[in-house]
């Protein structure tokens, strides 16, 4: 019987008071393995004691005290936890929504959004960023814990400077310079690029967004190409074909289901589009055990 990977439906988890913002975090020992699942919120993780190993859409990276990961919403993903040095980290869940909805975070949104392709998805800080980071997450569990006045206020800016923390860590080369078309650029198309990356597994085409968003097909075609240097149609592919390669590589389940829960509806599309994409059919990339080929 195949194994899916579980949905972790964060929303209810974090569940938001009205007049509060959707976000949760918490402190806490990994004594065991997590379950390979994924979820709607973007994580931000910071290990401060113990080591593991995290597994994120099939590739693994150690985890050691100043491990910073970000993962994108519906990312696989799997901690192992030694059971000798259990794993202690801070878990902060956002909705992306957080940075798309303000005007003055696109140029953080947009590097954000490509972690694990142009930008890597996790580092190591250095020993005076740990210390700062460390103090971020701590500030931002006091202020979610308490009822402050302007605690959303103070979550959300200790939030965005950890974001930032982990995004200026990284060379000049693996990340986005501001430019005028980014200082210009609509508020309006960041909200169809997230509305994009949260639901590519369902049914998605130009036509749906268009009348969704009340832009016509070609304006969303340009806002694609414009910020993420992908057709709209190229960038869907992509999503669902690393979920694909994720699944292909952690899991028992059958091709045909891959296919399925990777948001493809035909079988055939899917397999075309996996070789083009990887130069293997899907069972032989699951069969060669490679977690280095095709765009995953």
């Amino acid at each position: 019987m195949s194994t899916f990977p579980e949905h972790m439906d964060t929303h209810a988890f974090a569940n938001p008071k009205k007049g509060q913002i959707p976000f949760y975090i918490l402190e806490h020992t990994l004594l065991s393995s997590t379950h390979l699942h994924h979820h709607d919120y973007v994580e931000l993780s910071f290990v401060t004691k113990g080591h593991g190993v995290e597994t994120i859409n099939g590739n693994s990276h150690e985890m050691v005290p100043g491990t910073v990961s970000i993962l994108l919403p519906h990312q696989l993903h799997s901690i192992a936890s030694d059971p000798l040095s259990p794993l202690r980290l801070y878990c902060c869940m956002f909705d992306i929504s957080l940075l798309t909805d303000s005007p003055f975070d696109i140029q953080l949104c947009k590097n954000l959004m490509s972690a694990g392709n142009a930008m890597p998805s996790h580092i190591l800080l250095e020993s005076s960023d740990q210390v700062d980071m460390h103090r971020l997450c701590s500030g931002m569990m006091l202020e979610y814990k308490a009822m402050n006045i302007g605690r959303n206020s103070s979550i959300r800016s200790k939030l965005v400077e950890a974001l930032l923390l982990f995004v200026r860590s990284f060379p000049p080369a693996s990340v986005e310079r501001q430019s005028p078309s980014l200082e210009d650029s609509r508020q309006l198309d960041w909200e169809i690029i997230r509305y994009s990356n949260t639901h590519y597994l369902q049914r998605l085409s130009l036509r749906e967004l268009s009348g969704r968003f009340g832009v016509s097909p070609s304006y969303i075609s340009r806002l694609f190409k414009q910020h993420l240097g992908a057709h709209f149609l190229d960038h869907l592919h992509n999503l669902r074909i690393k979920r694909a390669c994720s699944l292909l590589a952690t899991t028992e389940m059958s091709v045909y289901d891959v296919s399925e829960e990777a948001g493809f509806e035909s079988f055939r599309t899917f397999s075309r589009i996996f070789k083009q994409m990887n130069g293997l059919t899907p069972s032989e990339y699951r069969k060669s055990g490679s977690r280095d080929s095709g765009q995953h």
